[in-house]
């Protein structure tokens, strides 16, 4: 169990930063479980970077923890603090055409939950459902 209170008057930050930099840890771990690096490994590189939890996202002017050659797992040699826009150029060129990338994309699509519109009889996505579907349905219309 984590003090966050605590952690945050150590790093001089705020709770809510550690909140923010615990779920961006855990999403490292999503995306490669074998990764080893620590919680506390991961706040020592955002400070040794000079970054506060509020500073690492997506959006542009953001960081991202990036691996080296982007590769491999999570450690506290394979990976650095870099602006969001670098690490978008450094991934692997051709990886959404990568046979497994697009089985594992087409097991995730299949496996969503759709809606069946009562008007149509079509099978939809929720989003695209609540779009075209329901009570915007064109049979509905007719």
């Amino acid at each position: 169990m984590i003090d966050r209170v605590a952690l945050a008057r150590s790093f001089n930050w705020d709770v809510a930063e550690i909140y923010l930099a615990r779920d961006a840890w855990r999403k490292l771990y999503v995306r490669q479980p074998a990764s080893d690096l620590t919680f506390e490994e991961y706040l020592n590189m955002m400070v040794s970077a000079g970054l506060r939890p509020s500073k690492v996202g997506k959006r542009k002017g953001q960081f991202h923890l990036a691996r080296y050659n982007d590769e491999g797992a999570y450690s506290i040699q394979t990976c650095r603090f870099v602006p969001q826009e670098e690490n978008q150029k450094e991934r692997k060129e051709g990886y959404q055409q990568d046979p497994d990338f697009r089985a594992l994309a087409s097991k995730l699509a299949f496996a969503r939950v759709r809606k069946i519109c009562p008007h149509c009889g079509k099978s939809a996505a929720p989003g695209m459902f609540g779009r075209w579907h329901g009570d915007k349905c064109k049979e509905r219309m007719t």
